[in-house]
């Protein structure tokens, strides 16, 4: 009989979800997830220092300073490879390799929003000044 239960709940929390995702005009803001410090887009570094645990399970803290690299994340929750940052060649947005594909006329990389897929004989992209 619980396990009615827990389904139900599971249903009427699905439910106020969907409800409060149509209703929301903040929806980016409201729902936002929380940014983790190891993966924020501000390129600033801090020196943080090394924690360490003891063989009795505690910890302690090393005199050895570490410069804290932060990495940046695409929409798909890759990290984006610094050492080739790619963007798109409209919007100016920063992805990762994946989720940027080349015009087929003019060969620049771009996001799924700047691109359009078109069918020939084989699937290829094609960006909006092209399409036109």
């Amino acid at each position: 009989m619980s396990e009615y239960r827990t389904l139900n709940m599971l249903k009427a929390g699905v439910k106020a979800l969907s409800h409060r995702l149509n209703t929301s005009t903040q929806m980016d803001l409201d729902l936002a997830l929380p940014q983790s410090p190891l993966f924020s887009k501000s390129k600033t570094t801090s020196n943080l220092k090394q924690m360490l645990l003891t063989d009795k399970l505690q910890l302690k803290a090393s005199n050895k300073i570490i410069n804290d690299t932060r990495t940046e994340l695409c929409g798909c929750c890759r990290i984006i490879d610094q050492s080739a940052i790619s963007k798109c060649y409209y919007c100016d947005q920063t992805l990762c390799s994946s989720c940027l594909s080349a015009c087929v006329h003019c060969s620049e990389l771009f996001c799924q929003n700047c691109s359009l897929p078109v069918y020939n004989r084989e699937e290829q992209n094609m960006c909006l000044n092209c399409y036109r």
